[in-house]
């Protein structure tokens, strides 16, 4: 009898668990065919021609500046993959926040002086409004970027190696250390990369180029810089997401506030779970 009763208790945890994981499937998929739905509707849009990103004002100078930068930054992540990873440590991480910078700034000038700062959009919106239209893309653009991510570990088969950022991350022990990877992740990159990615490359190549073929050559940029394999694709997929949010709104506030959260998430998850990458 007690054998009997163990059997069954036994079956019933498995039909339990395998409930809880067709469930979790389930989930997964309708979470999927949200975001997929979600960005389809914003594609079709702007292949209509509704998108709300200006290129009007953007210039044969941009063009050149664009081309130059986008060349320089190519070819350091060419050169990247091929040398492997570089340990990041306080000074290399402040060395790049300051380039970053510095680009930003020379990107924000150039338009500045030309009384051009305005076409990013940035007054389009009120913060709160584009806070939630930035909440709501992200988790749309979640499930994406997640099954990109399985995709990824699935072809790459070994263990997925996180990049130096997190190990620097999740190695030091030092506040001001932690404090400075934050501080980069939640400010200082969304501000920058997107400001030059989403708010300048993005716009002049799409002026010279058409809409699509420049979403997906800034796209791939964006990856690649990160000279990390496995998260070529998330982020490619991430940055089309930028892109697409950016295109429906017209303001790179929305991009800007995903991001931030988006790189707040993923530091907050490795806080809480250290062995995981997000």
């Amino acid at each position: 009898m007690s054998l009997f009763l163990f059997a069954n208790t036994v079956r019933t945890s498995h039909t339990i668990a395998a409930f809880e994981s067709v469930m979790l499937i389930a989930a997964a998929l309708i979470l999927l065919a949200l975001g997929l739905r979600f960005y389809s509707r914003i594609a079709m849009r702007i292949t209509a021609g509704s998108g709300l990103v200006e290129t009007a004002l953007f210039e044969r100078g941009d063009l050149i500046l664009t081309l130059m930068l986008g060349s320089w930054f190519a070819t350091n992540a060419v050169a990247g993959f091929f040398q492997g990873s570089r340990e990041i440590n306080g000074k290399l991480l402040i060395t790049g926040a300051l380039m970053f910078l510095m680009l930003a700034g020379l990107i924000g000038g150039f338009l500045a002086v030309r009384g051009k700062l305005g076409v990013m959009g940035l007054d389009r919106m009120r913060f709160r409004g584009a806070l939630w239209k930035a909440f709501g893309a992200l988790a749309c653009a979640y499930p994406l970027v997640g099954l990109a991510a399985l995709a990824t570990q699935s072809l790459l088969g070994a263990e997925v190696e996180g990049q130096e950022i997190v190990k620097f991350f999740l190695q030091n022990d030092s506040e001001t250390g932690r404090l400075g990877v934050i501080l980069m992740a939640v400010a200082a990159a969304p501000l920058c990369e997107e400001l030059i990615f989403r708010g300048y490359f993005y716009p002049t190549l799409k002026k010279f180029i058409g809409l699509w073929p420049s979403l997906l050559v800034t796209s791939a940029l964006f990856a690649v810089i990160h000279v990390h394999l496995p998260s070529t694709g998330p982020l490619f997929l991430l940055a089309v997401c930028l892109c697409l949010a950016y295109e429906a709104t017209g303001s790179l506030l929305v991009p800007m506030i995903m991001h931030a959260t988006f790189n707040a998430v993923s530091l907050a998850f490795l806080l809480c779970y250290p062995g995981a990458n997000p």
